[in-house]
């Protein structure tokens, strides 16, 4: 992962308060791979 050669796949990532936004993404199939949530 460091040096670059591994994809985790992550294509959305924001504050926990936007976890309403990123599910409904999500789930209409907006998003391909995965949503990571920050806490502040």
């Amino acid at each position: 992962m460091a040096a670059g050669r591994l994809d985790a796949g992550i294509t959305w990532r924001g504050d926990w308060f936007r976890h309403a936004e990123v599910t409904a993404a999500l789930l209409g199939r907006q998003l391909r791979g995965k949503a990571v949530l920050e806490l502040s």
